[in-house]
């Protein structure tokens, strides 16, 4: 059995939940669920190469979904950022 295969759907799970985080009012639960989604899908994609397994693809969506939680999230903010700047 794979051993970052667990890894693997917790950062799929992650990152999906990054991407509906960023919906609510307060965008940090989707970027800290970005960044830990990237972390365990790194974890999983090393310790699945130690052990000369495949990489599972849901360590590769968990990373891709975790980047894109981060960058909206960060686009989301500088967008508020500058509402309120334009306000002043």
């Amino acid at each position: 059995m794979n051993p970052g295969k667990g890894l693997a759907t917790a950062s799929l799970v992650l990152g999906i939940i990054s991407l509906i985080g960023i919906c609510y009012p307060l965008q940090i639960v989707g970027f800290i669920c970005g960044i830990i989604a990237i972390v365990l899908s790194r974890i999983s994609v090393k310790k699945s190469q130690t052990m000369n397994f495949p990489i599972d693809g849901k360590s590769k969506a968990g990373l891709i979904l975790g980047i894109i939680g981060i960058v909206i999230a960060i686009l989301v903010w500088i967008a508020i950022f500058f509402n309120l700047m334009s306000e002043i």
